[in-house]
């Protein structure tokens, strides 16, 4: 029975062979050569076949001809180099690609090619379709096109670029060192872009529901993802090293493992409130990635997910998670701070790792000088850390509580703005979240700077507040940054006019210090 069978698959490898060389029977049998067929060797258990796949190869001399996969498919290259390909059905034959394929410099599909692909005969170590033609700069493909195979086009370092035709489903691209940006169809189903190392920004339509890979695409730097995508695959931006922006859908419920393995460029994430589980080495070797909030309905966090994040900060762990994998926060030397709640699981890795814990229930929002007070002086000491982080150093406590705008994602010039305005009753309370940041109804009032005549909106009050941003190099005086005021005291009818005009000076003063790139606005009520 055995050999009955290896009898019965040489000849239909004998007959298939047989019926490729009559199709190609306009050649002369000079110009064909073909692969051998097979090997078959016995071992004592079983029958062993091994077999070089079958491919036609032309002469150096053929320029046209027909292709063994679809339905009639004809090409032909012409002196331009201008490879045209017609006929139905899948494309996966290349019978030009050991003599032609440095000639060929624009590939022109045909209507009715569904799908090219990768020979189906073809190894990964060998050659096929246009893969490495080094002078091809264009391709133009059919809109009956359903399936584009990218790895086809692989290191084609002249080709730029590539029009996708509506319709297409499935997208692929592998290796392809010059295109730089990449529009996809929002008819495109399945995803993989990987080692495109020029591609720097990607958006990709909700009707993708299956991203295999966006790793290897080293230039890449914004990615969003399809609002309604609920899974991700493994190393899905595995060593994306200029990876800066991402928006993750908020479906999302678990973070794959190493999903943003080796993301070096990656200062800040946030992650989508439905996500229940951090995998295995997701964030490992992140390098840059400085703080990160892990939503409330995380339930584990992976082996080595953080691992290697030299920059990383603080980490805002919450109740909810109950595990932490074995070397979570390995070689994290800058970890200072975990924020959490006593007796969590939290509480208990940051003892273990000998850094500082913050009470989450114990945060004074906006208290960024942890004076027990909440007013001008802790937006003064937040704009002074940002423009001199060197000599205006905030606590870790403090940190924590002037991180009230948009809390997580560390100080910035926004936690400055929300004291301001929340002393300025535009906001009830802070943190200032999207349910608290609705302003109250404000009057209009011009206020001359240095620079430029600015309008500036406050409310009724009496509070004056002056705000230097911008600034390269140490901060000014406080006195720059405000003015106590009595409440209830006249004034002259000057007092304004005098008081501007010393802070103008006083500003003049301080810039003239080569504190290049600042500005100075105020906002004032008289």
């Amino acid at each position: 029975m055995k050999h009955r069978k290896i009898i019965s698959a040489i000849a239909a490898i004998g007959i298939a062979s047989a019926a490729c060389t009559m199709a190609l029977g306009a050649f002369s049998a000079d110009d064909i050569t073909t692969a051998p067929a097979v090997t078959v060797y016995e071992t004592t258990t079983e029958i062993v076949t091994t077999h070089t796949p079958f491919y036609t190869e032309i002469g150096p001399d053929v320029r046209k001809g027909t292709c063994s996969s679809g339905e009639n498919i004809v090409w032909e290259l012409s002196d331009d180099g201008t490879l045209t390909i017609s006929g139905k059905g899948v494309l996966c034959d290349s019978p030009w690609q050991n003599h032609l394929k440095d000639d060929i410099k624009k590939v022109v599909i045909g209507e009715g090619i569904t799908e090219v692909s990768l020979s189906s005969f073809a190894l990964p170590s060998q050659v096929s379709m246009f893969r490495g033609c080094s002078n091809l700069e264009s391709v133009v493909l059919p809109k009956s096109l359903v399936n584009f195979d990218g790895q086809a086009f692989a290191d084609c370092e002249k080709l730029s670029s590539i029009d996708f035709p509506e319709g297409l489903e499935y997208l692929t691209l592998v290796s392809c060192p010059a295109i730089k940006s990449v529009t996809i169809p929002d008819t495109v189903t399945y995803l993989h872009i990987s080692g495109c190392d020029s591609i720097t920004e990607l958006d990709i339509p909700d009707s993708v529901t299956n991203i295999n890979s966006l790793a290897g695409n080293t230039s890449l730097k914004t990615v969003s993802l399809p609002s309604g995508l609920t899974e991700l695959d493994t190393n899905l931006f595995d060593g994306d090293i200029s990876l800066e922006n991402i928006i993750l859908p908020e479906k999302l419920t678990v973070l794959p493992k190493c999903t943003f393995y080796n993301c070096t460029s990656l200062t800040s994430i946030k992650l989508p409130e439905n996500l229940t589980k951090i995998g295995d080495n997701a964030f490992t070797s992140c390098s840059s990635l400085r703080s990160v909030v892990i939503p409330d309905n995380v339930t584990e966090i992976g082996r080595e997910a953080f691992k290697n994040c030299e920059q990383l900060e603080t980490i805002t762990i919450p109740k909810s998670v109950k595990t932490i994998g074995m070397y979570a926060f390995e070689n994290c030397p800058s970890l200072k701070a975990i924020r959490g709640y006593r007796g969590s699981a939290g509480f208990i890795k940051a003892n273990s790792l000998d850094v500082q814990f913050i009470d989450l229930e114990k945060i004074n929002y906006g208290d960024a000088n942890c004076d027990g007070t909440v007013d001008v002086s802790d937006a003064v000491i937040i704009m002074q850390s940002l423009s001199n982080p060197s000599k205006y150093k905030l606590s870790e406590q403090g940190r924590t509580n002037g991180d009230c705008a948009g809390s997580g994602d560390g100080i910035t010039n926004a936690d400055a703005l929300a004291i301001q305005k929340l002393m300025l009753q535009l906001v009830p309370k802070l943190p200032v979240t999207t349910e608290t940041s609705v302003e109250t109804q404000p009057v209009q009032t011009t206020a001359t700077t240095t620079a430029e005549t600015v309008i500036t909106t406050v409310p009724k009050t009496e509070i004056i507040t002056y705000i230097v941003t911008g600034a390269v190099g140490p901060s000014p005086d406080d006195s720059i940054f405000s003015t106590a005021v009595v409440v209830g005291q006249n004034y002259p009818d000057d007092w304004y006019q005098k008081e501007l005009d010393e802070r103008r000076a006083k500003y003049a003063d301080w810039r003239s210090a080569r504190y290049y790139g600042s500005s100075i606005k105020t906002t004032i009520t008289r």
